[in-house]
């Protein structure tokens, strides 16, 4: 088949069935459009998470000990050093 032929039948059947043309767009708009927003939601959950917790100030301080001061925590009379 030449191009020709090939572009008449495409423009044919476009204008033949144009309610399954309709309905196939609108479900392409509709999923990327729910793709978009759940992607931005993500995001901004994500970001709304990383402000609350730099808020927090629980990642502000980093404590760094030996395994014998882990260990003697649990006992009593243990040395705490702050």
């Amino acid at each position: 088949m030449k191009a020709y032929d090939l572009a008449e039948l495409a423009v044919r059947n476009l204008r033949e069935s144009v309610l399954r043309n309709s309905l196939t767009t609108v479900g392409i708009a509709v999923g990327v459009a729910s793709l978009v927003a759940m992607l931005s939601l993500g995001i901004g959950l994500q970001q709304l998470a990383n402000r609350r917790l730099k808020k927090s100030g629980l990642f502000d301080t980093v404590v760094v000990t030996s395994r014998r001061d882990l260990r003697s925590r649990g006992q009593p009379g243990a040395r705490r050093i702050c």
